[in-house]
């Protein structure tokens, strides 16, 4: 949240660091599946389509792209459909 509401340079730096954190989220899952080479095969493939994703959405938010947009909603419906995936996954371990 942007600590002057209306200042403009607060509102751009809140919104890059969200959509750095997207990228970063998925570079974290990709290191940790690197880490657990023991990961189960279904778990460890949605895991890393999950952060294939994460990151590809935080570099259109980056390039400009809207949520909503025909590039980003796309991956936005893929991202959760992967969430229901991975939870069933997990609720099966």
């Amino acid at each position: 949240q942007n600590p002057v509401p209306g200042d403009l340079a607060g509102d751009l730096a809140v919104g890059t660091n969200a959509r750095l954190s997207l990228f970063a989220g998925g570079a974290y899952l990709h290191q940790a599946l690197e880490s657990n080479p023991a990961t189960p095969a279904d778990v460890a493939q949605a895991v890393g389509d999950m952060a294939d994703t994460l990151e590809a959405l935080s570099i259109n938010y980056l390039a400009g792209h809207s949520p909503e947009d025909e590039v980003q909603q796309p991956l936005r419906d893929q991202l959760r459909g992967q969430i229901d995936v991975l939870d069933n996954l997990c609720q099966q371990q």
